[in-house]
C-alpha cells in the first residue's frame, strides 16, 4: 500500500499593491490607480491573486501613501483593479496548514478586516474595478469601496465560503445585506454557496446591485475611469435602496434556516452565516465585523474546514488544463459496439458532446436498429422545445447509424465496448480489431473484466484501453481509466481527450475488477443494509453525512436489490449503523489500495468527489474514515498522513516539518 508523506508547509506568494497617478478626463481630478498583482504571468496555471500577511501589510503600506495624498487634496479618488482577468480571490488558503491555533487565526482574519476597512476612511470615493474573477476576500475587498464596476468578461463573482465550512470574514456578511438587501445577501452568501458553489455571472452580479456598473471588455480599465469621472462629478447617479424593514431582514433569514434545514449534511458554517446576516440587521457595525472575526476563526480550526480544502484542491488538480501535452488526439468518428440500454445512452451521448458520427453495431439488424431508436429518442430529451432545440436534436439525431456487422466500425477512431453478454466480449473485440485495420482504438466499458485478460486475443493489445463510467452516465463528471499493460501512450491520450470532450474528467486506476466508485458504493449500499436492517433505517442512520442520495437511490445505480423492510426487527442505533458502515469502507478501501486498483487514498477521494457528488466538507472518503476511527480499527492506521485532511498539525509538527 502507498503512504504519503504530509506536504511541505507552504509560503506566501505576496500581492502587491503599486500605484499609479491618472488624470481623469473631463477635469474631474486625479485617481491613484491601484494595481493588485502577484507577479504570475497569465496562462491555465496562473496562481489567483490572493491575500496573505505580507499582501495584506503590503496593501496596508500603500493606503498609508493614499491617505497621505487625499489629506493634502493629491488625489480625488482611489481605484482598485487586478492583473489580467484576475481581480482577487481572498484569503491565502495555502497558507492554512501553518495557522495552528484559534488566536493565530483570529489575528489574520482582525488584519484583513483592518486594512479592508481603510477603504471607507481615506477622505475620498474608492472604486473597485472588478476586471475579473472576484470571489471570497476579492469581493469584499470591492464591497469596501464605495463603487464598483465590472467587466462583461469577468469569469465569475461571489461568496462561497459556505461550501468549504467556512462564512465570509472580510466583511461580506455586514457589508452585502446593507447594499442588496437579506434576501439577495442569503442567495449569494447562502443559498449559491450550497448550490454547487453557484457563482455570479457579471450581468447578474449588476441586476442584483453588487456593482453599480457593467462595463465593455475592451478597455474597461479606461471605460471605468470615465464612469468614475462622471460620479465624482455628478453626472452619474448611483442610486443606493432604501434599509429594509425588520420584518424583511426576518423573513430571509427564516428562509435561510429552512434552505439550509433540507439540505441534509449542509455545512455548519451556512447556519453560522445566516447568524451573521441577521446580526447586520441590528448591530453596530464593529459588533459585526468582531462577531465574523469570531466566527471565521473558529471555523478556520474545524475538521470540516479543513477536510473541504483537501477536497477542492484534488478536484482543482484533477480538472485543470493539462500542460505540455501536445495536441488533443483527435476523434472525428466514434464506434459503439452493443446494442442495449447503457449502448444506446453511449452513443446519445457520444453525439451530443462530441458533434461527430456515431455508430451503433449490434448482434443483428432488429437490436442495433432498437439501439438506434433509443439514443435517437436519447438526444431528443437533452434538447428544449422550441425551434432551435428541435433542429438541434435533428442534427445530433442525423449523426447517429447502425449496423449489424463489425465491418460497420471501419474507420473509427474510438470503439467503445458495451456489450452485456460478459462471455461474448473477447470474441468482439478480436473482431473489431480486423475491422479497425491498423488505426483505432478500442475501450471496453466493462467492470467485470481485467484489460489484461481482455488484451490476450488481440493483435494490438497496445491499443485496448477500458473506462469505467459511474452511473448516471449523463451527469457523472468522472472517468475512470484503465490502462493494461501494454497500453502505448497514444491510446491512452485519445481516451482522455474523448474523456475531456464528454465533459468528464478522466482519472487513471488500476487494472482491477470494478471501478473505485462503483465498488465502493455497493460497499456502502450492502453494508448499511446490513447493519440497519433496512434502507429506511439506513438513510436515517445516514443522514447526517450529507450524502449525495438516499440508499435505495444508490441501490438502484449499482444494481443492488433492496430488502423487504422489517418495522419491527431490532436494529443498532444510528451512531453504531454509520460507524459498521465506516468500518466496512475502510476494509474496502484497504483491499483496493493492497490489489492496486489506486495507487493512494487520494485517488479514491478523487474519484468520489468528482463521480458520485460526495459532499466536499467531507473532505472525501479516507479524511472521513480516519477523523471517525474506521481507518485504525480497519487496518491499524490512518490513510492519510496527520493534518493532511483534518485538524492542523501541532506545534511540534510545524517545528519539525520546517
Amino acid at each position: 500500500m502507498t503512504t504519503l508523506d504530509a506536504p511541505p508547509l507552504p509560503t506566501e506568494t505576496v500581492t502587491t499593491a503599486a500605484f499609479d497617478l491618472v488624470d481623469l478626463p473631463a477635469g474631474a481630478g486625479r485617481v491613484a490607480l491601484v494595481r493588485l498583482d502577484n507577479g504570475d504571468p497569465p496562462g491555465p496555471a496562473m496562481r489567483p491573486t490572493t491575500f496573505g500577511p505580507q499582501s495584506l501589510a503590503n496593501l496596508d503600506q500603500t493606503l498609508d501613501a493614499l491617505s497621505t495624498m487625499a489629506a493634502a487634496g493629491e488625489i480625488a479618488a482611489v481605484a482598485l483593479t487586478g492583473k489580467a482577468m484576475m481581480f482577487a480571490t481572498g484569503a491565502d488558503l495555502a497558507m492554512v496548514p501553518t495557522v495552528t491555533a484559534y488566536e493565530q487565526a483570529l489575528e489574520t482574519i482582525r488584519q484583513g478586516q483592518t486594512v479592508f476597512r481603510r477603504l471607507a476612511d481615506l477622505g475620498v470615493p474608492t472604486f473597485a474595478f472588478i476586471n475579473g474573477l472576484a470571489i471570497g476576500g476579492g469581493l469584499e475587498l470591492a464591497l469596501h469601496c464605495t463603487y464598483r464596476t465590472v467587466s462583461e468578461s469577468a469569469p465569475a463573482l461571489g461568496l462561497p465560503e459556505c461550501a468549504l465550512g467556512l462564512v465570509p470574514g472580510w466583511g461580506g456578511t455586514r457589508l452585502l445585506p446593507h447594499l442588496i438587501g437579506p434576501e439577495g445577501a442569503v442567495r449569494v452568501i447562502v443559498t449559491d454557496a450550497l448550490e454547487d458553489r453557484r457563482l455570479l455571472d457579471p450581468r447578474t452580479a449588476h441586476q442584483l446591485g453588487v456593482v453599480d456598473a457593467l462595463l465593455p471588455a475592451a478597455d474597461f480599465v479606461g471605460a471605468s475611469l470615465d464612469w468614475a469621472a462622471g460620479v465624482l462629478q455628478g453626472r452619474t447617479a448611483v442610486p443606493r435602496p432604501a434599509p429594509a424593514p425588520t420584518t424583511t431582514w426576518e423573513a430571509a433569514i427564516a428562509h435561510g434556516h429552512e434552505f439550509v434545514g433540507a439540505r441534509a449534511g449542509a455545512t455548519a458554517a451556512a447556519n453560522r452565516a445566516l447568524d451573521l446576516i441577521a446580526l447586520a440587521g441590528t448591530a453596530p457595525a464593529d459588533e459585526a465585523f468582531a462577531a465574523a472575526a469570531e466566527t471565521t476563526a473558529e471555523l478556520l480550526m474545524t475538521d470540516e474546514f479543513r477536510a473541504s480544502l483537501y477536497a477542492v484542491g484534488l478536484v482543482r488538480a484533477a480538472t485543470a488544463p493539462a500542460l505540455g501535452g501536445g495536441l488533443p488526439t483527435p476523434i472525428r468518428r466514434v464506434g459503439v459496439l452493443g446494442s442495449g440500454d447503457a449502448a444506446a445512452r453511449l452513443a446519445a451521448l457520444c453525439a451530443r458532446r462530441l458533434q461527430v458520427p456515431v455508430v451503433i453495431c449490434g448482434a443483428d439488424r432488429a437490436a442495433a436498429d432498437r439501439a438506434l431508436r433509443q439514443a435517437g429518442e436519447l438526444v431528443s430529451a437533452h434538447v428544449g422545445a422550441d425551434r432551435a432545440g428541435t433542429s438541434s436534436a435533428a442534427r445530433q439525431r442525423a449523426l447517429l447509424s447502425s449496423g449489424d456487422d463489425v465491418h460497420a466500425l471501419a474507420g473509427a477512431d474510438v470503439v467503445l465496448e458495451c456489450v452485456q453478454d460478459r462471455a461474448a466480449v473477447p470474441g468482439l473485440l478480436a473482431a473489431a480489431e480486423e475491422a479497425l485495420g491498423d488505426t483505432g482504438v478500442l475501450v471496453s466499458t466493462t467492470g467485470t473484466v481485467r484489460v489484461a485478460d481482455l488484451a490476450r486475443g488481440l493483435r494490438r493489445p497496445q491499443r485496448l484501453l477500458a473506462i469505467r463510467l459511474v452511473p448516471p452516465m449523463d451527469t457523472s463528471g468522472l472517468v475512470e481509466v484503465v490502462a493494461g499493460d501494454e497500453t502505448d501512450d497514444a491510446a491512452e491520450a485519445a481516451v482522455r481527450t474523448l474523456a475531456r470532450r464528454l465533459g468528464k474528467v478522466p482519472v487513471r486506476i488500476g487494472d482491477g475488477a470494478g471501478g473505485v466508485v462503483v465498488r465502493l458504493l455497493t460497499r456502502l449500499v450492502t453494508a448499511s443494509l446490513a447493519a440497519a436492517g433496512g434502507a429506511v433505517r439506513a438513510d436515517a442512520a445516514l443522514a447526517p453525512l450529507g450524502l449525495p442520495a438516499r440508499v435505495g437511490v444508490l441501490a438502484d445505480l449499482v444494481g443492488v436489490d433492496l430488502p423487504a423492510e422489517v418495522a419491527d426487527a431490532p436494529a443498532p442505533s444510528t451512531d453504531e449503523v454509520r460507524h459498521r458502515v465506516a468500518v466496512a469502507l475502510a476494509e474496502e478501501v484497504h483491499a483496493m489500495l493492497a490489489e492496486g486498483v489506486v495507487r493512494t487514498p487520494t485517488d479514491v477521494d478523487r474519484c468520489l468527489l468528482l463521480g458520485a457528488g460526495w459532499p466536499t466538507h467531507l473532505g472525501g472518503l479516507t479524511p472521513y474514515l480516519d477523523r471517525v476511527g474506521a481507518s485504525a480499527q480497519a487496518h491499524g492506521a490512518p490513510f492519510l498522513p496527520t493534518g493532511m485532511a483534518s485538524r492542523p498539525r501541532s506545534d511540534a509538527d510545524t517545528t519539525a516539518a520546517r
